[in-house]
């Protein structure tokens, strides 16, 4: 279906699997090991067809060391502090009661595009002025109910400082 949907494009199909278990090592893979240890692997799949771990996520970033980035964001923000920078984060009016530990806090957790929002909080304020679906969108918390990220308040707001 996709080279008849995109005929002049090249299409690749790769097993991906994000770690590997056979790894004492978080970051550290064998491609050799952990093809001879699942079920009949070299008999149906050939090496190239497979991306394992660093492999995985370099080639979903298209830069090297994506796996130890990704895991270095995870070990920081997954600390003891974990549900109270989150709650600290959910609550605007942290920005304006502490504008340091709020940014810090963005920082840590690298949330780039919303630390780029709380250090251009005046020129978004002074935009609000004249619309009352963007106040109300600016006093939004930056996580949903659920936990995930609300992209759409984001794009909202950054329109305002582009």
């Amino acid at each position: 279906m996709l080279k008849n949907k995109f005929p002049n494009k090249e299409i690749k199909f790769y097993l991906a699997f994000p770690f590997d278990p056979t790894s004492s090592a978080p970051t550290e893979y064998d491609k050799d090991r952990f093809m001879r240890n699942a079920v009949d692997f070299r008999k149906y799949i050939a090496a190239d067809e497979v991306l394992l771990a660093a492999e995985f996520w370099d080639f979903l970033s298209g830069e090297s060391e994506t796996m130890e980035e990704v895991l270095d964001i995870i070990n920081s923000i997954a600390s003891v502090n974990f549900l109270d920078e989150f709650a600290f984060l959910q609550h605007g009016d942290n920005l304006k009661n502490d504008s340091q530990k709020y940014i810090e806090t963005l920082e840590k957790w690298q949330l780039k595009r919303e630390k780029r929002l709380a250090e251009n909080d005046a020129q978004i304020q002074d935009k609000l002025q004249s619309s009352t679906s963007l106040q109300r969108v600016y006093r939004q918390s930056i996580f949903k109910d659920d936990g995930k990220y609300k992209e759409s308040r984001l794009s909202q707001l950054l329109d305002l400082i582009k």
